[in-house]
Formats: C-alpha cells, structure tokens, sequence
C-alpha cells in the first residue's frame, strides 16, 4: 500500500496507540514502528508514521530514533534529529516526487513545491514539470485540472528566475490546449517566452473565439515576447503568422 492511503492509515494509527485494548495499542506501535524502519516505503509514508510515534514510550523512541541515525535514507536520517515535521514532510513530498513519486493529492504537492521552487535545482524543476504533466494525462478530469496548475505555479517559479529551460513545455501545452490555459502559464510566457512561441500562441489565440479574458492575456503575452525578440513584420515568423492567422496578426500589430 502507498500514496495519500498509505499516508491516512499510518495518520490513523496515531490514534489507537493510547487504545485502552492493551493487544490493539501494542499492534498500532509495532505497525508504525515497522514502517517507519522499512527502507522499501514511500519516504513521505514513513515519515508520517514517525510522526504518530510521538506518544511512543521514550524506549521505543530512542530505539527508532537511533536506528534512523544508520538509515540508507539521508532524509529519514535528518528527520531523526528534526524537531519540525511540517518541513520535514515537504522534504519527503518533494524527494519523493523528484524519485517519480508524486502524492495522490495535487493540493499536498503544491504547498511542498511552492516553498522549495525558488531554490531548487533548475534541473529539478524541469524533471518536476515533465512528471507533473505525465500525471496530469493519467488522472481524472478534476484532478487534472489542479496538476495542471501546479505545473503553472513550477514555470512561474522558472520564469522568476530567469530560466528558460522549460520553455518547450509552454509551448507544447499552447498547442494542445483546447481552452484557456491557468493564467501562471501566460505570466511564464511574459518571461521567458521566446519566438518558438508566437506561432502557438497565435493559433491559440484565434482557437479562443468568445473566450475576451483568455485571447487578451494571449495576445498581452505575443506582444511581450515580439518586443524583446524584435520582431517585425519582416521577419518569417511574423509572415507565416499573417498568412494563417490574420485576425490575430492583425491584433497582435505583426
């Protein structure tokens, strides 16, 4: 068992450790216990069950904690001598999702990711859009929708640092989307969006059709990036732009 009911079983173990049924308490302690020391389950997993163990007998507590100090785990090792579980538990969400396990949940991944974006390697954010997308074509209709945003809140988070090494991936997600994008994408493309970019956008500009809101910050985002691209109506570019799409050549002043 893994995931967000991993997370919520080892949650609710805390609770039956004070059971006064001696046999269940006895099996909740050893169970957490178990999974806390098994190197073979999900970082975040472990690290919730090591937080259950909070009214463990002060014994078992420094068993634990000392047979963490040897773990192969460089995280459950820092968690052993960490007072702070929130931030461990941001740690263990986001290794975990670096090591291609993102949780079930988009909303527990977004907060860990929105504390660590600005420091984390440019590479990983890269890794960490590319495995977020993935997820988002493997998921319900609902949820895709909100991995969808994470991804917009990670570009936004490359976009502030000047990085453009994820740029093909806003560019992709321009010529598939079949509706308005989350308006972090636009904001990312305002960045570090580059020529490669204008013809996406101005297909998805003239897709739009009713959607004012969406072919506004569209055609806010094509005039951003011809500006500092210098781009003319000289340029190819800009002359395969009129020739397939005049009303948004003609919007976009190219």
């Amino acid at each position: 068992m893994g995931g967000d009911l991993a997370v919520a079983a080892a949650a609710a173990l805390r609770g039956l450790i004070d059971s006064p049924h001696e046999a269940t308490a006895t099996e909740a302690l050893d169970l957490l216990v178990t999974t806390v020391l098994d190197t073979s389950a999900e970082r975040v997993v472990r690290m919730t069950a090591f937080d259950a163990l909070h009214a463990m007998p002060e014994g078992v507590r420094v068993r634990v904690r000392e047979a963490l100090k040897k773990d192969p785990d460089s995280h459950m090792k820092a968690r052993a001598l960490d007072s702070s579980s929130s931030i461990a538990m941001a740690d263990a969400l986001w290794q975990d999702a670096l090591d291609g396990k993102l949780p079930d949940s988009p909303a527990i991944f977004r907060d860990a990711a929105q504390t660590r974006a600005s420091t984390a390697a440019l590479s990983s954010l890269q890794k960490m859009i590319d495995a977020v997308r993935a997820r988002e074509g493997a998921t319900s209709v609902r949820r895709r929708a909100e991995w969808q945003a994470v991804r917009g809140a990670l570009h936004q988070a490359l976009a502030l640092r000047g990085s453009r090494v994820a740029v093909y991936d806003l560019r992709e997600s321009l010529e598939d989307a079949s509706g308005p994008l989350p308006s972090s994408f636009l904001a990312a493309l305002h960045v570090v969006g580059d020529e490669t970019c204008l013809e996406p956008l101005a297909a998805a500009y003239a897709r739009a059709g009713a959607e004012s809101r969406w072919k506004s910050q569209v055609a806010a985002a094509f005039r951003a990036i011809a500006g500092r691209e210098r781009i003319t109506r000289r340029r190819a570019v800009a002359k395969r732009i009129a020739t397939r799409w005049p009303e948004a050549a003609k919007e976009f002043g190219v």
